[in-house]
């Protein structure tokens, strides 16, 4: 069960150090755009998602930068308001929350905004989960772009408290996120 999402809440600037911009990652599979960033992030494949930055090793939960066609069957319909848009935002989350987290974890939103360029949404969250017996956090993100198909584009990111210096890199990524 996720908490209300808010309509509307600005991404917070995060702490830590934010990665040098050293490209853009242009997606042709699912249609957007958004910063490739430099060291320690790399670009890897890392199915089921289009293109993903990483860093470390491959195990949850991630520390991951990610598009990908939207994973669920829905919508049914092509979106057509920002409501609709993070509602599908919404489901994106609880879709992360499910894969990217181990059991048992849960979120609390810290932003919920349109997108700066075409249509789609953002939502901003700090799960907090237990690993190795311990409690931990995370800082996240979810965005899905309309690409002129009647699913969105997913746009997604985790970082762990492990690599919490990293955790404003989640700002640049939300700023230039576009559709092609």
């Amino acid at each position: 069960m996720l908490p209300p999402v808010p309509e509307s809440k600005k991404f917070p600037t995060l702490s830590g150090k934010a990665a040098k911009v050293t490209g853009t990652i242009t997606d042709k599979n699912t249609g957007i755009k958004y910063p490739r960033l430099g060291a320690p992030w790399k670009a890897r494949d890392f199915p089921p998602f289009s293109i993903a930055q990483r860093i470390g090793e491959v195990a949850i939960p991630h520390t991951l930068i990610a598009s990908a066609k939207y994973p669920a069957d829905v919508p049914d319909k092509k979106p057509s308001s920002s409501a609709d848009y993070r509602a599908i935002a919404t489901e994106a989350a609880r879709w992360t929350i499910r894969t990217q987290y181990p059991k048992g974890a849960t979120l609390a939103w810290t932003a919920s905004q349109k997108i700066p360029v075409g249509k789609g949404w953002t939502l901003g969250y700090k799960v907090t989960y237990t690993f190795d017996g311990k409690e931990q956090v995370a800082q996240a993100m979810v965005t899905v772009v309309e690409v002129g198909r009647t699913k969105p584009t997913l746009l997604m990111a985790s970082i762990p408290e492990t690599n919490k210096e990293r955790w404003r890199d989640l700002s640049t990524i939300v700023k230039q996120v576009r559709p092609l």
